[in-house]
């Protein structure tokens, strides 16, 4: 009836009761070399940040870890890097997403500073047919990332530099910036619109929640 009155074609979909993570991966023959499980923060459908470690258990990841190289196999893809994101279920994994690359808003480089583990290098080194080598470090050192924009649309008129926010917050370890003052912004209603991600060390999901927001408030954000 819906579809008739407004025209337009409609898609149901079963909602999944369980836990969304992602995270990135990279395959050697059709195993994984390395896998790195994301605890995600997302804002209805807008994805606002990743932490490691990550919040599901240990037999979760290693059925995390199943489904993707059973699907992986399943599609003949056995070589390079792997993004993803899933629901880790009771019952099931549901694989919501994959992508053979690595990831966007510094989830590689958070991985780096947790396990010292450089996906993009090796990325890299496939693509030339070079030798591959994922150093892992030690014990995962904790971090997170805050992926942010504005709720409304307009042209910057202020936001904090680099050096100012790592002033301000000695925890950050990395800024990245994907607009300047007097450009336009759109509504942060999808990750297309984002303004930007900061990087940095945490040791908890409490610590995580106190440090973004004092990052939000350090990049004093004016959009006009």
């Amino acid at each position: 009836y819906v579809a008739k009155q407004f025209k337009q074609p409609i898609f149901i979909e079963e909602f999944i009761d369980g836990v969304e993570v992602g995270g990135d991966g990279f395959l050697l023959q059709g195993r994984f070399k390395a896998l790195f499980i994301t605890q995600k923060y997302i804002n209805d459908f807008v994805v606002t940040g990743h932490r490691l470690p990550t919040n599901i258990e240990e037999s979760d990841k290693l059925r995390v870890i199943s489904a993707l190289e059973q699907c992986c196999r399943a599609i003949g893809y056995s070589d390079g890097p792997l993004n993803f994101d899933v629901i880790a279920a009771p019952q099931s994994v549901y694989i919501i997403e994959m992508s053979p690359r690595t990831g966007g808003n510094g989830i590689p480089q958070l991985i780096e500073y947790a396990s010292g583990a450089d996906l993009e290098t090796a990325t890299i080194n496939m693509a030339f047919n070079e030798k591959i080598d994922i150093p892992l470090h030690g014990n995962m050192k904790g971090c997170g990332s805050l992926v942010y924009g504005n709720s409304k649309s307009g042209y910057l008129r202020n936001i904090a530099s680099r050096r100012v926010l790592k002033e301000k917050i000695e925890e950050i370890f990395f800024v990245h910036t994907d607009v300047h003052i007097g450009q336009p912004v759109d509504a942060f209603e999808h990750n297309g619109n984002s303004m930007g991600f900061v990087l940095f060390s945490c040791r908890s999901h409490d610590e995580y929640k106190e440090i973004q927001c004092r990052i939000r408030h350090a990049l004093a954000i004016e959009v006009v």
